[in-house]
């Protein structure tokens, strides 16, 4: 189902939070990370849904999956972990995490 969520972007070097309308997607592997898949401008992207850090764009949407997919699992589950972790913190400092409780 297709619902708002709270994004974290880069913009003009610096980020911001945005809103983008997606569907939460469960990724094989990292069941226990809650992903989103919505459209950009110029395609589709995949982000963690409390932190809102995009993991892969991509022209498609099943694309932007299989590519998070691909990068996710390139690295051990420790280290997605910690980076997510280190977003988390960086929210908490701002006072905006937790973007999609």
């Amino acid at each position: 189902m297709k619902k708002t969520y709270k994004l974290m972007g880069n913009e003009n070097n610096g980020f911001q939070i945005f809103e983008a309308t997606g569907e939460e997607i469960v990724i094989p592997g990292f069941e226990e990370i809650r992903f989103i898949v919505h459209p950009k401008p110029d395609g589709w992207v995949v982000s963690e849904m409390t932190t809102g850090l995009r993991i892969m764009p991509a022209d498609t949407r099943s694309l932007a999956i299989e590519l998070a997919k691909s990068i996710l699992d390139s690295y051990s589950k420790e280290h997605v972990h910690e980076v997510f972790e280190r977003a988390k913190s960086t929210l908490n400092e701002w006072g905006a995490y937790p973007l999609n409780p």
